[in-house]
């Protein structure tokens, strides 16, 4: 039998205005080696991290609690919830790509968060599905320095990741690195393109940061994670990372991408200079 495999982690704090900020639980969404669901629970472990998270020994805690009444499944201390994927992952479409992913592939899969909140339920199918037909449209008409999509990871015909061409580290990894000399204005000249093309298609990008350019092996510049991607004019969804970005903008617009790309350079000049 396989074993269990954790698949998120999440720290919740609590937003009311009593207790604003206060910790609450840990969120874990795992895989269960039997069955391959997907199950939530939520724990109170105050100073526990991800590297600390042992499936089996969470598991046996809940089942050996006999004190008290039992908290229901999925609530705090409580049994795991299996996770209906119909809920937070959108179907296939007919006409988009599905492929199989493989070990020289990169899988970007989609997280769940906090299933508790039925809430959100709908607003993450629509996340993923704008993001979806961001690169479905990539898909059709590819640029150099945009990530190459090859297609959705699917089960049960839902859309649970995107398989994509993978690349060396991002450029804040190459920063805080600091190998050797990176070509600044190339790299800068090869987002602008990326960034061009994507305007060109009636897209803003909506969050360019570090995180998100790589690199590959020559140093060619690819823009990726396009989650905050939206048609020009739309109210953002997500939005640009903070410290990268215009906090009045509340819509896609080209000056997202360009203040977010000045902002890149003047980080790059930090750490590499003048150098071209």
């Amino acid at each position: 039998m396989a074993e269990s495999e954790l698949l998120e982690f999440h720290r919740a704090i609590d937003r009311s205005e009593s207790t604003k900020g206060m910790y609450v639980y840990r969120a874990i969404l795992y895989r269960d080696g039997a069955s391959g669901g997907r199950f939530y629970m939520r724990v109170f472990r105050p100073g526990m991290s991800k590297a600390d998270v042992d499936l089996e020994d969470l598991l046996a805690e809940v089942k050996s609690q006999q004190a008290g009444p039992c908290p229901g499944a999925g609530d705090v201390g409580g049994e795991p919830l299996l996770v209906d994927i119909a809920q937070v992952f959108p179907k296939l479409p007919p006409s988009f790509m599905s492929v199989e992913p493989q070990a020289d592939l990169y899988v970007k899969k989609l997280e769940i968060g906090l299933y508790d909140n039925p809430a959100f339920h709908k607003a993450r199918r629509d996340a993923i599905m704008s993001e979806a037909n961001v690169l479905e449209e990539l898909r059709r008409r590819p640029h150099p320095h945009i990530v190459k999509y090859l297609g959705c990871m699917v089960e049960h015909s839902r859309i649970v990741g995107f398989v994509l061409e993978p690349y060396k580290q991002t450029l804040l990894q190459r920063c805080l690195a600091k190998e050797t000399p990176l070509k600044v204005g190339r790299c800068i000249a090869q987002i602008a393109a990326a960034l061009a093309h994507l305007h060109d298609m009636g897209y803003c990008h909506n969050d360019v940061t570090p995180r998100n350019i790589m690199l590959k092996e020559d140093d060619t510049a690819v823009l990726i994670d396009f989650d905050s991607c939206q048609r020009m004019g739309e109210t953002l969804l997500k939005g640009t990372a903070a410290g990268w970005r215009d906090d009045a903008s509340r819509t896609s617009v080209v000056k997202n991408d360009w203040l977010g790309l000045a902002l890149v350079e003047n980080f790059l000049r930090k750490s590499f200079g003048a150098n071209e």
